[in-house]
């Protein structure tokens, strides 16, 4: 259930809108998707539809630069009912159970344990998070219907906000739609019109609308994006799936410019390694690239 990587929140900015959230639970529970066991009746064997892995550590960090690292490890085995083993972790206030539910006791002024609260529910692949990517399967969900009542209300309104960025006469104007589209990673917008790009972000964003209202701020970030995959259809990045690495390649050069960790989105990973650490200015090669290849080419006589 677990793997060992790190998934780093800040606390400071999400802590009062949670607390609203919790309320005065002393326990939240976490669902695992499609991992509920069950007893076959030849071998009575307990097996599981599937298994999902979360990560084994936790960063939280705020505004004043405090961390806390959360660590869970087996402890030991003990011997249940029908010879199932259930795991004991430490410490004490986390429990994962064998129907796939992960339980968090928040203790009496949920203080302390808070933190471990918001950092699987900000995770990317909870389910209904606003702020995952949408890129895949989601892991696990929030058990509380209060919450699922306010992010269904909030994902509405996030709908309802793209849909007059996209579709009303006051919409966004072409070329910033395209822009979004680029950094969507939909392929091929140089041959779309406009009402074919407008349909294709609605089908890449309808399941999680707020991506693309993070994308119309047309921030560094965006167009970032929308270069990378400008880049990728001219042929001067490249992404090797199976080493996990971004290449890009200029002529007769290619450069490893970034790995990408198994759990990580290959373009996330890229843009924040352009952002934070491109000393050599590999951003402003791919930018040059790509005007390079708007130019018309001369044959030669």
């Amino acid at each position: 259930m677990l793997e060992k990587n790190e998934y780093v929140v800040d606390i400071k900015k999400e802590r009062k809108k949670i607390q609203s959230l919790i309320g005065n639970k002393k326990f939240v529970t976490f669902q695992l998707v499609n991992s509920l066991s069950k007893v076959d009746p030849k071998t009575k064997r307990r097996t599981y539809k599937r298994r999902h892995l979360i990560e084994s550590a936790f960063t939280v960090y705020d505004d004043d630069g405090n961390t806390s690292e959360f660590r869970y490890y087996k402890n030991k085995r003990q011997a249940g009912k029908n010879g199932v083993h259930d795991m004991k972790y430490t410490p004490e206030f986390l429990t994962f159970e064998n129907e796939g539910r992960i339980i968090i006791n928040l203790g009496e002024n949920q203080s302390e344990n808070l933190d471990l609260f918001l950092a699987l529910y900000n995770h990317g692949r909870r389910a209904n998070n606003k702020n995952g990517d949408g890129s895949r399967r989601p892991l696990f969900y929030l058990v509380d219907e209060n919450a699922e009542a306010l992010e269904y209300a909030q994902k509405k309104e996030a709908s309802s906000e793209m849909e007059k960025l996209l579709w009303s006469k006051e919409r966004i104007n072409d070329e910033d739609l395209t822009t979004i589209a680029r950094a969507l990673r939909i392929g091929g917008v140089e041959d779309m019109n406009i009402q074919r790009i407008q349909q294709e972000i609605e089908k890449a964003c309808k399941s999680n609308p707020q991506r693309f209202l993070n994308l119309k701020k047309l921030d560094g970030e965006t167009e970032m994006r929308a270069d990378i995959q400008k880049a990728t259809e001219i042929g001067a990045l490249k992404f090797e799936s199976l080493k996990l690495q971004w290449l890009m390649m200029d002529g007769d050069n290619v450069a490893v410019l970034s790995r990408v960790r198994k759990t990580d989105d290959p373009s996330s990973a890229l843009v924040y390694f352009l952002k934070n650490n491109d000393d050599n200015d590999h951003y402003g090669r791919i930018k040059e690239l790509i005007a390079e290849s708007k130019k018309p080419k001369v044959k030669a006589k």
